[in-house]
């Protein structure tokens, strides 16, 4: 069998050691752009459809361009809104045009003085002629709308009409304007003001515990008096309607005047085995039964410390006998539902409208009402005329322990 030739390897190797070589030249360039602070900038240029990425030292926009095929010539323009010479990447558009294109011919004629002197001459005699023509326009002020026949210009109109311009006054048109016909110059009153409104301050409450008046009772010893606080605005008025307001700052004018208040501590007392009083001279109680222990009570005849209120309705009864615990009846003593207020529970009791202060009580009967209404207690008095005065009505039940 034929051997086949041995290929020869050296081409490859020679390729490995260029490519190597290549890189270790990029390495040292690196580490030389690093050593001296210098790096490459990365810039892509484009020239309509075609472009270039250009690696360079330099932040000269046309030593870049230079080294493209898109070197800009006479009528060409070079935009720089993506390129920045603190950034080392970007971008350079090269826009092309000749000397036909419409925008280079408007730059040409714009950029000719004479022609420009000319264009200004012109405008100037054309002034001039405008302001000779005697027009009719319209001047509304005031309210008002008068049709003036004159020449000249819009400070000319507003004389013939006998307007005379304030210093903040306006005009839909500039003064020196020339007149025209069918014109309507609008003109608007502006003012300037400085106005104040006055706003009140609530007076302060002070209360001052006194043992001249009872618990509950309240006196005014100094009327309160309500201060002013007064804001400053300054006001921007157009034809006579404030149309913007500016605060200025505010001051308190008038300072409140405290109301002082008295504010009873006073207690009453219903001192243990006390029969029948309320503790109050002008409010007697109802009960009879001498208190278990000394109760303190407010202007209104009721209890100032209590374990625990009720509120329901009372009925009276009268008759005598005894109670179901085998006490005689007796003012004070009165009828419950056990299973709500417990035999023996200590209470006072008062009408929720105040007529009424039955007093200090005990729980020591059974109602009849358990079963057939919701009465909370039966109070028991000696003649049934009272019974009949105070028929069913609310009251408070202050159970005391």
């Amino acid at each position: 069998m034929r051997k086949q030739p041995k290929q020869n390897k050296t081409p490859n190797k020679t390729r490995r050691l260029l490519v190597w070589t290549a890189v270790l030249c990029v390495l040292f360039a690196m580490a030389g752009c690093a050593f001296f602070g210098v790096f490459p900038r990365v810039t892509r240029v484009v020239c309509g459809d075609e472009h270039k990425t250009v690696l360079s030292l330099t932040a000269d926009p046309a030593r870049i361009l230079a080294k493209t095929a898109f070197a800009p010539e006479k009528y060409d323009k070079v935009n720089l809104d993506d390129f920045s010479e603190a950034l080392p990447f970007g971008s350079i558009r090269v826009e092309r045009h000749s000397k036909d294109d419409l925008g280079v011919v408007l730059e040409g004629v714009l950029e000719n003085e004479p022609l420009q002197q000319a264009v200004f001459e012109l405008a100037k005699q054309a002034r001039q002629e405008a302001l000779k023509q005697t027009v009719k326009v319209q001047v509304i002020c005031d309210g008002k709308t008068q049709t003036v026949k004159t020449h000249g210009t819009v400070a000319d109109a507003l004389a013939a009409a006998g307007v005379i311009l304030g210093p903040n006054d306006t005009v839909t048109r500039p003064l020196d304007d020339a007149l025209q016909k069918g014109m309507k110059l609008r003109v608007r009153r502006v003012a300037f003001r400085e106005t104040a409104k006055k706003k009140k301050i609530a007076f302060p409450t002070e209360e001052m515990p006194t043992d001249t008046l009872y618990l509950g009772e309240g006196q005014v010893l100094q009327e309160g008096q309500s201060g002013e606080r007064t804001i400053y605005y300054l006001e921007k008025t157009v034809d006579g309607k404030v149309k913007s307001r500016l605060k200025l700052g505010e001051a308190v004018t008038k300072e409140p005047l405290s109301e002082v208040l008295l504010i009873g501590v006073k207690t009453g007392l219903i001192p243990k085995g006390s029969v029948g009083v309320s503790g109050l001279a002008d409010r007697p109680a109802i009960s009879e039964l001498p208190a278990a222990l000394d109760i303190p009570v407010d202007v209104n005849g009721k209890p100032v410390n209590y374990k625990k209120k009720l509120v329901g309705e009372a009925t009276a009864y009268s008759g005598g006998g005894g109670t179901s615990t085998g006490y005689s009846v007796l003012p004070g003593r009165v009828a419950v539902d056990p299973r709500e207020i417990p035999y023996g529970t200590k209470m006072y009791i008062v009408s929720t409208d105040g007529q009424y202060i039955y007093g200090y009580a005990e729980a020591r009967d059974t109602g009849g009402f358990i079963h057939t209404s919701d009465t909370m207690v039966d109070l028991y008095m000696h003649r049934e005329s009272d019974c009949e005065r105070f028929g069913r009505r609310n009251v408070e039940i202050y159970i005391l322990e």
